[in-house]
């Protein structure tokens, strides 16, 4: 039981209550211990140890109802924070954030100078040294890659288009040695859900489903506040769904996959096989010829919009989430367009049932921010304890 653990208790207490001064700041001592059940003093030993710590801080006083006016409280910008690592299939990307998810520090380097994890584990010292960061100021390191993952084993499996030195190879086990700082892995959609979920546009909903649709296509699924990673690690892997019993062969081998139709990849390989002369088409050029209807662009892009549609349609009638949040390059360039569409038949699709559709407030950022929230969540949720326990 909870209570013959003391230190357990204070911890999942500690928890809960930097939780709704995130939520809820400026919030007063006894608005805390209201909202939570808590005894006064439990509550002041808390935040008397985060303010020393230099997590939060005092802004003013509230209104008095009788006595001395209560003392406000809030997250402090600028305190601790995460360090967030995307694992592209063309680049490495690091962030670091402050509690509140904000993006402080940002770099990046191509894939072929991040060699595997060993040189990942310098790049990060190159990072904190560079942002003269303190290592007690690292609440943890959270790492978003394509998938299939292990996500409790800290390796990647076999992802497409990621070189040799990184699969099968203990990722969260080398930087955990090397730096000393909790480590966590996820594929980079389900971290963009998780994202969203605790600071972005999906944090009023139980359940979201992010769709990550960029060189590769993927989703995660986040239900109250977690990744949910599937029996095997593969929840979310839509890349592969078949959306044409009779379609295109994939890469996989297979025919009528998403992946052969809605990727990135697959709408520029579609365009530059149907005319030598876009040969040289980039993802700018692709987007705008289709937005003046100009063809192949325009079918080829209808045709992504229509399967990945579909696909959404899918996701919706198995597994209900309240929210479905959009991401990745494929969405966000050129006014949204590709968005829009695949949107507009979503609508469609669902007819009469409604349900919110929406692009992520991330930007490209979005996995990123879902690498740092991997470790800001352990600050955070309180049921990671129990879980652990």
């Amino acid at each position: 039981m909870v209570n013959s653990k003391p230190e357990l208790l204070r911890k999942l207490n500690d928890r809960q209550i930097l939780n709704l001064i995130r939520q809820e700041g400026p919030i007063s001592r006894a608005e805390i211990a209201r909202e939570l059940g808590l005894a006064l003093p439990t509550v002041s030993r808390a935040v008397d140890s985060f303010l020393e710590r230099g997590w939060i801080e005092t802004v003013g006083v509230g209104t008095s109802s009788g006595g001395r006016p209560p003392t406000l409280l809030r997250l402090k910008e600028n305190s601790t924070g995460a360090v967030g690592i995307e694992i592209g299939r063309s680049s490495v990307r690091i962030i670091y954030t402050d509690l509140r998810a904000h993006v402080r520090y940002l770099d990046e380097r191509s894939i072929n100078e991040v060699a595997g994890p060993s040189s990942l584990l310098k790049y990060v010292y190159e990072f904190i040294e560079e942002h003269q960061l303190p290592i007690d100021q690292i609440e943890g390191i959270g790492i978003a890659a394509p998938g299939p993952l292990d996500a409790a084993k800290g390796v990647l499996m076999v992802p497409e288009d990621i070189t040799s030195e990184w699969i099968g190879a203990p990722i969260v086990q080398v930087l955990m040695d090397g730096l000393n700082v909790p480590c966590y892995l996820s594929n980079d959609a389900n971290a963009a859900a998780l994202a969203e979920s605790w600071f972005g546009k999906a944090k009023d909903y139980d359940s979201v489903v992010f769709v990550l649709s960029d060189i590769g296509l993927g989703a995660g699924v986040v239900l109250n506040g977690s990744i949910w990673n599937g029996h095997n690690n593969f929840s979310g892997e839509i890349s592969h769904m078949i959306v044409d019993v009779q379609g295109i062969k994939c890469s996989c081998g297979r025919v009528g996959c998403l992946n052969a139709y809605a990727s990135l990849r697959a709408i520029e390989q579609a365009v530059r096989s149907r005319e030598a002369s876009r040969a040289d088409a980039t993802w700018s050029d692709i987007i705008r010829r289709a937005k003046e209807r100009i063809n192949p662009e325009a079918e080829v892009i209808r045709t992504a919009a229509r399967y990945l549609a579909a696909a959404i349609v899918n996701i919706i009638q198995m597994i209900d989430p309240a929210v479905i949040v959009l991401g990745g390059r494929a969405m966000l360039h050129e006014d949204m367009y590709l968005f829009n569409l695949v949107r507009q038949h979503v609508n469609q699709l669902l007819g009469n049932e409604e349900r919110d559709i929406l692009i992520t407030g991330f930007g490209v950022d979005a996995v990123c921010v879902g690498a740092a929230s991997l470790a800001l969540q352990y600050v955070y949720d309180h049921t990671r304890l129990l879980k652990q326990s």
